[in-house]
């Protein structure tokens, strides 16, 4: 299958998708996405299919496919409402997820499912990315929509909330209290209560994910290579498209350099065993 080539609206279905690990730690629901329907908006495509309006259209003939990295939490180790970002709600709207269980987003392929495809520039190059999802029936749109004047006024009218001029006091210098005691209070870290059901479940998969970065930890490094390490993720990519290997190679080694102008030739076998399995695991290989 080719790889989706532009950015707009599509319909599909989920054809697998995994929990993983960003490169940050972060967890992700990692799927892979076919493009059955597009949604036609601009002039020259809608003169191309002859539609007179915005509208679907078959896509299925293209063949296309993109695998789509979407972070549900912005903290490695918390995972709750105040840290979830808005693909974990998605998740639960256009796949049905339950949200309390990572296990479930290893079964989630049949799924038919709203997507947007978007160009993001990375690394100077263009790049398409997966920036949301919906129920296969959702509305085309992620633009922002407010009420008209009228009923903004009829809002305004239910307000009860009264505006209240804030009194400055005059400047006073209080005298400081007195301390209490001569010696100074202990801050205690407050007792861990233990593990819900839910976060049972995130350890387990937090502990294999672990484990997936450690492909091949038992191989010794000394003299390993450069090839040694692409050889290794070849003959774990399966399907995976060259393009994404080459995009998380790249990004590997800049996250393993620091700062991404670092010669190859100062790279030490560990580093290069390191990139390999920082590739493998954001891939989910």
């Amino acid at each position: 299958m080719a790889k989706i080539d532009r950015a707009g609206w599509y319909r599909g279905e989920i054809l697998e998708s995994h929990v993983g690990l960003s490169s940050g730690s972060f967890p992700q629901a990692v799927l892979k996405l076919s493009a059955e329907e597009k949604f036609v908006d601009n002039q020259v495509e809608k003169e191309h299919f002859k539609l007179e309006t915005d509208g679907w259209v078959d896509w299925s003939s293209f063949e296309e496919t993109i695998i789509g990295y979407l972070i549900l939490f912005k903290d490695t180790d918390n995972f709750s409402p105040e840290t979830q970002l808005f693909h974990y709600d998605q998740l639960k709207i256009a796949a049905g997820w339950s949200g309390l269980d990572f296990d479930e987003l290893e079964n989630l392929a049949g799924k038919k499912i709203l997507f947007r495809v978007d160009e993001e520039e990375y690394k100077g190059k263009p790049k398409l990315k997966v920036n949301w999802i919906d129920h296969i029936d959702a509305e085309p749109s992620q633009q922002l929509k407010s009420l008209d004047s009228d009923a903004i006024k009829v809002l305004n009218g239910k307000l009860r909330f009264a505006k209240t001029t804030k009194a400055v006091s005059a400047k006073t210098n209080p005298t400081p209290a007195a301390p209490t005691t001569s010696t100074p209070v202990a801050i205690t870290k407050k007792p861990f209560a233990g593990k819900s059901g839910a976060q049972e479940k995130i350890a387990k998969v937090q502990a294999e994910m672990a484990a997936k970065r450690k492909v091949i930890a038992d191989k010794d490094t000394d003299g390993y290579t450069k090839d040694d390490a692409w050889n290794d993720i070849q003959e774990k990519k399966g399907e995976t498209d060259d393009s994404e290997i080459n995009d998380a190679w790249i990004a590997a080694c800049n996250e393993i350099s620091g700062d991404g102008n670092k010669p190859e030739e100062e790279y030490t076998p560990t580093e290069w065993a390191k990139i390999r399995d920082v590739v493998i695991r954001d891939l989910v290989l």
